[in-house]
C-alpha cells in the first residue's frame, strides 16, 4: 500500500507540474504582452515623436536660413541708406570719425534688432532639436553591444519557451484540428484573389511569392493543381482544394498560409493605430485595403465606404490614391489591383468625392505639401483619372463632366488631359522656384553675404527636395482621420485575434514553426542601428555636446561677426567718397581699410557655420534618418504586433491546457490508487483466508437440494446468490482459484507496465529539462530576474514602461520554466519509479505466497478428509 502511495504521490507531483507549466506559459504571455504594450505605448510614440520633431526641424532650419537671408538683406539696405545720408565733402576729419562711430552705434542697434529675430528662429528650433537630439543620444547609449546581445538572447529566450509550450500543447489538447471547415473556408478565401470560387495556379503562386510561402512557389503550384485537379480543367474547386491542402509535400499548408496573412494584417494594423501623421496613416490604409482585397473584397467594399463618407477629408482620400499609385509601382507583389477595386467602389459610393480628390492630385502646391515628390505627380494623376475613365457605371463620367478641372481636347481622354495641366503646373511651381533663387544682394548686404556664407544666399538652391518631402510628410492627421483609424484598427484586432485562435485550434500551437520573435528583434535592432549611426555625429556624446555650444554662441557670435562687417563696410565706404572728391590721404585710408578687410573677415569667430556646417548636414542627412526611423518604427510595431499575437494565444491556450491535463492527470492516478488499494487490500484479506483465519479454505460441501423462493426477499437472496456462486464456491475448485490467480498475475503485470510507461514519461520530461538545461534565463531564477531589469532598464530609456514590477516576476510568474521541469521532475520520478516498481514485485511475491499456502492448507484438508486421524507436523 505504502508503494502505491508513492506513485500517487509522484504523479501528483507530475499533475502539479503540469498545471505549474500552464502558469508559467500565462507568465511568459504576460511578459510577451507586457512588452508588446511597452514597445507599442512607449517605444513606437518615442520614435514617433523624435522622426515628428526631426521633420519639423528641417521647417525650422529652412525658416533660419530665409531668416539670415532677409537679415543680411535688412542690414545691408539699412547700411547703405545710412552711407547715403552722408555728405563728407562739407566734413572735417574729426567730423568724420564722429559720423562713422555714430553710423556704427546706429547699425549697432540695427543688427541687434534684427539678431532678436534670428534668436527667435534659433530657439523654436532648438526646443525641437534639443529633446530629439537628447533622446536619440540615450539611444545611442543604450544601443551598446552588451544591450543588444542582451536584446537578442532575450528575444531568443521567449521564442524558445514559447515553442516549448507548442510543443507540448499540441501533443495533449484535444480539439486539435476540430475546426478544420473553418480553416478550408478562410484559406481558400485567400488563393481566390477573383472571388470566382476557383482558383488556379498562377493564384497558388501568387500568394507563395506574397506571403514567401516557399512550398507553393514556382512550379511546385502547377504539380499540385496538376495532381488534385480532377477533371483537368486547370482550376481547383473547394472540394479539390480540401484535398491538395492535405498532400504531404505541403504540410501544415492552410496554418502557415493564415498565420502569414494574420501577421501582415496584425502589423497593418498596429501601424494604422500608431500613425498620427497623416502621410504615415494613409499609407497603412493603403496597405490595409491591399491586403484584405485579396481575401474578402465584402470588407474592402465596407472600408472604402467610410472613406467614401465624410468621416474622412476630400485631402486624406487624394493621399489615400497617391499611396494607391505608388503601391502599383512599388516591389511589393499585389494580389489585387487595388487602385482600380478601390476607384469602382468609391464611384459608385461618392463619386462627387472621387473626383474632388483627383482635382487635389493635380495641383502640384498640394503635392509638395504632403510630402510628394513632384517629378511623379503626372503620372500620378494619370493612373488615378485612368481608373476613373474605366470605372463601371455613369457617376464618375458625369462628376468628371460637372467637377473636372480640365476639358479634354478633341481626341483626348481625360487622363491625359489631367496628365497635361500636372505637368504645366509642376513647370509652373519650378518657375517660381527658379526666380526665388535668381535675386542677387548689392551694397553692404553683399559684403555680408560674402563674408558670412561665401557668395550665396543661406537657402541657395531653392526648397531641397528630400528635406520638403520629410517636413510635408510630417503633417499631422485631423481628428476625422485619427477616429477613423481607431475604429479600422479595433476592427483589424478582432480580426486578427480570431483568425490566430483558428490557427491555434487547427495546429495545437500559438505560432508557426518559421515565426520568431528573435527575428523580428534583430530586424528591429538593425534598422534602429542604421539611423543611430547617421546621427552619431551630431547626438554621440561629443557631437551633441559640440552643437548645444554652437546653438548657445550663434546669434551672438554672428551679431559680433555682422557688426565687424559693417563697421569695416561704413570705413570703407566713408573713405571712399572722401577719395571721390580729391581727398588723397582718404585714398591711402580707404586703401588701407580695403587690406585690413580680409584680415577682418579672417578673424571672424565662424559661429555661422552652425547654420552652414552643422544645420547644413543635419539638414542633409534627416531626410534619410527620418526615413530610417520611420522604417525602424514600423518594424518594431510589427514586432509589436507578432509578439502580442502569439502570447495572447498562448496565455490563453497553454495554461487552459496544462489545467485540464493536469485535472485529468489527478483523477486518473486517484482512480489508480484506489483501484489497487482495493486490490492490495483484497488480495491481503486472501493471504489472511488463505492461512486458516475467517475459516479458511474448506473441502467442497455436499450438495444441497434445490428450495423455491417463497418471496420477495428470497427471490433477492436467490439472484445474488446465483450471480456469486462462482466466487461462492472456490473452497476448493482448482480452475476457479488458478484463474483468479492468473487474473492477479495479469493485474500484477499491468501494473508493471504502468511502471515502464511511467519511466517513459519521466525520461521524456527529463528530455525536455535537458533541452531547457542551455537557456539559463528560464532556468536560474537569478539569470532571469537580471535579464528583466535589464530588459526593463532598456525600456526606460523610451518611457516609464512596464506597469508592473519585474524584481519578482520570474518567481511570481514561473517564468523559469526548465527549473520548474528539473526540479519537479526528481521528486515525481523518484517517487513514481521507486513505488511502482517496488508495488510490482510486492504485489507479485503476495500472489505467489498466498497461492502456495492456499495449496497447502487445500491439501491439508483433503488428507483430513480422507485420513481422519492426520496431523499436521
Amino acid at each position: 500500500m505504502s508503494c502505491h502511495l508513492a506513485v500517487l504521490i509522484g504523479n501528483l507531483a507530475t499533475a502539479s507540474m503540469l498545471k505549474n507549466m500552464g502558469t508559467s506559459a500565462s507568465g511568459w504571455a504576460d511578459v510577451g504582452t507586457g512588452m508588446s504594450s511597452s514597445i507599442s505605448s512607449e517605444l513606437v510614440t518615442a520614435m514617433a515623436n523624435v522622426s515628428n520633431k526631426f521633420g519639423d526641424v528641417l521647417g525650422y532650419v529652412q525658416d533660419l536660413e530665409t531668416g539670415i537671408d532677409t537679415m543680411i538683406s535688412a542690414v545691408g539696405g539699412a547700411t547703405d541708406t545710412a552711407l547715403e545720408q552722408i555728405d563728407v565733402s562739407s566734413l572735417t576729419s574729426q567730423q568724420v570719425e564722429e559720423k562713422k562711430a555714430s553710423t556704427k552705434t546706429a547699425m549697432l542697434k540695427v543688427v541687434h534688432k534684427v539678431m532678436s529675430k534670428i534668436e527667435e528662429l534659433k530657439d523654436m528650433l532648438m526646443e525641437l532639436l534639443s529633446p530629439a537630439l537628447n533622446q536619440t543620444s540615450a539611444w545611442l547609449g543604450q544601443f551598446s553591444e552588451k544591450i543588444i546581445d542582451y536584446l537578442e538572447e532575450f528575444g531568443t529566450t521567449v521564442d524558445r519557451a514559447q515553442k516549448i509550450f507548442d510543443q507540448i500543447t499540441a501533443q495533449l489538447d484535444s480539439s486539435v484540428g476540430s475546426n478544420t471547415q473553418d480553416m478550408l473556408y478562410d484559406t481558400f478565401n485567400i488563393f481566390d484573389q477573383s472571388g470566382e470560387g476557383l482558383i488556379d495556379a498562377a493564384e497558388i503562386q501568387l500568394v507563395g511569392t506574397a506571403y514567401c510561402i516557399s512550398s507553393i512557389s514556382g512550379s511546385k503550384a502547377d504539380t499540385l493543381v496538376e495532381k488534385y485537379d480532377e477533371n483537368k480543367d486547370g482550376l481547383l474547386t473547394h472540394e479539390e482544394y480540401a484535398a491538395m491542402v492535405f498532400d504531404e509535400s505541403v504540410p501544415d499548408l492552410m496554418t502557415s498560409v493564415l498565420r502569414a496573412y494574420s501577421n501582415k494584417l496584425a502589423e497593418i494594423g498596429g501601424r494604422v493605430e500608431q500613425s498620427t501623421l497623416r502621410n504615415e496613416l494613409t499609407e497603412a490604409v493603403g496597405d490595409y485595403l491591399a491586403l484584405v482585397a485579396g481575401k474578402n473584397l465584402t470588407k474592402a467594399q465596407w472600408v472604402t465606404g467610410w472613406i467614401a463618407s465624410d468621416r474622412v477629408t476630400t485631402r486624406f482620400a487624394a493621399d489615400l490614391w497617391y499611396q494607391f499609385y505608388a503601391l502599383e509601382k512599388g516591389d511589393d507583389v499585389l494580389l489585387v489591383e487595388i487602385g482600380s477595386l478601390i476607384t469602382n467602389y468609391t464611384c459608385a459610393d461618392n463619386a462627387t468625392k472621387m473626383i474632388e480628390a483627383m482635382n487635389y492630385l493635380v495641383n502640384t502646391t498640394y503635392f509638395v505639401d504632403e510630402g510628394f515628390n513632384y517629378d511623379y505627380q503626372a503620372a500620378a494623376v494619370k493612373m488615378a483619372v485612368g481608373w476613373v475613365e474605366t470605372a463601371p457605371g455613369p457617376w464618375c463620367k458625369d462628376a468628371l463632366q460637372e467637377f473636372g478641372v480640365v476639358t479634354p481636347k478633341a481626341g483626348q481622354n481625360w487622363s491625359s488631359a489631367y496628365q497635361d495641366l500636372a505637368k504645366a503646373n509642376v513647370e509652373i511651381y519650378k518657375d517660381i522656384e527658379a526666380s526665388s533663387d535668381t535675386e542677387e544682394v548689392q551694397g553692404t548686404a553683399s559684403y555680408l553675404q560674402n563674408a558670412l556664407l561665401g557668395g550665396e544666399a543661406a537657402s541657395a538652391g531653392g526648397t531641397d527636395t528630400a528635406a520638403a518631402q520629410t517636413a510635408g510628410g510630417g503633417q499631422p492627421a485631423v481628428t476625422r482621420s485619427l477616429v477613423f483609424a481607431a475604429d479600422l484598427a479595433a476592427n483589424v484586432s478582432t480580426a486578427v485575434e480570431g483568425y490566430n485562435d483558428e490557427c491555434a485550434t487547427f495546429s495545437g500551437t500559438s505560432s508557426g514553426s518559421i515565426d520568431s520573435i528573435a527575428t523580428k528583434v534583430k530586424e528591429f535592432i538593425k534598422n534602429t542601428e542604421s539611423f543611430l549611426e547617421l546621427m552619431q555625429d551630431y547626438a554621440g556624446s561629443t557631437g551633441l555636446k559640440k552643437v548645444m555650444q554652437e546653438a548657445d554662441e550663434f546669434v551672438l557670435g554672428v551679431e559680433s561677426d555682422v557688426n565687424s562687417v559693417v563697421g569695416a563696410v561704413i570705413d570703407m565706404t566713408i573713405e571712399q567718397q572722401r577719395c571721390d572728391t580729391g581727398n588723397e590721404t582718404a585714398c591711402l585710408q580707404y586703401q588701407t581699410y580695403a587690406a585690413n578687410y580680409d584680415e577682418i573677415v579672417l578673424d571672424m569667430n565662424g559661429a555661422i557655420t552652425f547654420l552652414t556646417s552643422t544645420l547644413g548636414g543635419l539638414k542633409t542627412a534627416l531626410p534619410t534618418v527620418v526615413t530610417d526611423l520611420n522604417t525602424a518604427k514600423s518594424t518594431v510595431m510589427g514586432v509589436a504586433s507578432t509578439i502580442n499575437s502569439i502570447m495572447q494565444v498562448l496565455g490563453i491556450k497553454a495554461p487552459a491546457v496544462m489545467t485540464e491535463i493536469s485535472g485529468y492527470y489527478n483523477i486518473l492516478w486517484g482512480v489508480y490508487f484506489g483501484f489497487f488499494a482495493a486490490f492490495t487490500c483484497m488480495i491481503t484479506f486472501y493471504a489472511f483466508w488463505s492461512n486458516g483465519f475467517f475459516g479458511g479454505p474448506q473441502p467442497d460441501a455436499d450438495d444441497v437440494p434445490y428450495q423455491a423462493p417463497t418471496g420477495f426477499t428470497d427471490r433477492v437472496k436467490m439472484l445474488c446468490g446465483s450471480c456469486m456462486a462462482c466466487c461462492g464456491s472456490v473452497t476448493s475448485s482448482h480452475m476457479c482459484f488458478w484463474s483468479m490467480l492468473l487474473l492477479g498475475q495479469v493485474l500484477t503485470l499491468l501494473l508493471f507496465i504502468i511502471s515502464i510507461v511511467i519511466c517513459l514519461l519521466i525520461g521524456i520530461q527529463a528530455f525536455f529539462s535537458a533541452g531547457c538545461s542551455k537557456i539559463y534565463v528560464i532556468t536560474d531564477t537569478t539569470v532571469c530576474t537580471g535579464m528583466m531589469n535589464i530588459f526593463k532598464t532598456f525600456l526606460f530609456t523610451f518611457g516609464d514602461t512596464f506597469s508592473s514590477s519585474l524584481d519578482d516576476m520570474c518567481s511570481d510568474k514561473k517564468l523559469t520554466l526548465c527549473k520548474i521541469l528539473s526540479d519537479e521532475i526528481a521528486a515525481s520520478a523518484l517517487y513514481t519509479i521507486i513505488g511502482a516498481l517496488l508495488a510490482s514485485v510486492f504485489t507479485f511475491e503476495m500472489l505467489l505466497d498466498s497461492a502456495c499456502k492456499h495449496e497447502k492448507i487445500r491439501c491439508t484438508h483433503l488428507l483430513k478428509n480422507e485420513f481422519p486421524n492426520y496431523k499436521e507436523d
